[in-house]
């Protein structure tokens, strides 16, 4: 970066020009049945506004193991670590502009936050002799956010899975059914710590008609947060697309729900 073009940078007198740089990469291989791709990137920037530096770091793996049999399964992987420093309030509207109001003190407007982010998806996918397909994904997804100055933050994590069932059937008729569960936790200083579940139940009919795409459906699921509980009305669904031209379409759509 270059220096700011504003009479006053006396927070950056002899200290080292500001930057930025970073690197990626990314490598794919088959070992017989088995695919991996793997990549990942850093960046660091050393900020001209004091303070508002931003360092971060990820790293993905991605694996499939294909049977003979028309099974597949695999796992997704990632992490990624961030430090960052950002300010709302800085000293003035001219010459302290690019520093915080308060400085780098204690009585600083600065905000240095640390993120962590882990997520991991295994899944499974079967295409049966009879043409159905049967899907099995699950997710883990880790939030952890913390405040360098206060060491006050919150930590979240998300447990959820789903399976569906898929299959065309004759005179151009596909079905697709499903359940999916969720359950969610945070743990914070700010607001308390709580959880949630969900789960649900679905199932969807498609028929088409030539260039006519017919689609009726319900849903049905349970929430609940803490203590509170709820069950929603099973929701109903029904639409239409007639393809009328190349990229034109008529679509028509109306959902209902029954207690």
């Amino acid at each position: 970066y270059g220096n700011p073009d504003i009479s006053d940078t006396v927070w950056r007198k002899g200290t080292q020009q500001p930057y930025f740089n970073g690197f990626s990469f990314m490598h794919s291989q088959r070992f017989n049945h088995l695919d991996l791709v793997c990549s990942g990137n850093m960046a660091n920037e050393l900020s001209y506004l004091q303070g508002a530096n931003d360092q971060r770091a990820r790293l993905t793996v991605n694996t499939r193991y294909r049977f003979n049999n028309g099974m597949a399964a695999g796992i997704r992987g990632s992490y990624m670590y961030q430090r960052e420093g950002t300010y709302l309030v800085w000293n003035d509207d001219s010459a302290g502009i690019t520093s915080p109001l308060g400085g780098t003190g204690s009585t600083t407007t600065l905000v240095e936050g640390l993120y962590k982010r882990i997520a991991f998806d295994p899944y499974f996918n079967y295409t049966t002799n009879d043409g159905g397909r049967i899907t099995i994904q699950g997710r883990y997804f880790l939030s952890d956010n913390v405040d360098a100055n206060t060491t006050k933050g919150s930590k979240a994590a998300l447990y959820y899975s789903e399976g569906q069932y898929q299959k065309e059937f004759g005179y151009h008729f596909t079905l697709t059914a499903g359940l999916v569960a969720s359950y969610s936790t945070i743990n914070a200083q700010l607001y308390g710590n709580h959880y949630g579940n969900n789960a649900a139940g679905y199932l969807q009919l498609e028929k088409q008609i030539g260039k006519l795409s017919l689609t009726g459906g319900a849903r049905y699921e349970t929430n609940k947060v803490d203590t509170i509980k709820g069950n929603s009305p099973i929701v109903m669904r029904v639409g239409a697309n007639y393809k009328l031209a190349k990229a034109t379409f008529i679509r028509a759509s109306y959902g209902d729900r029954k207690s």
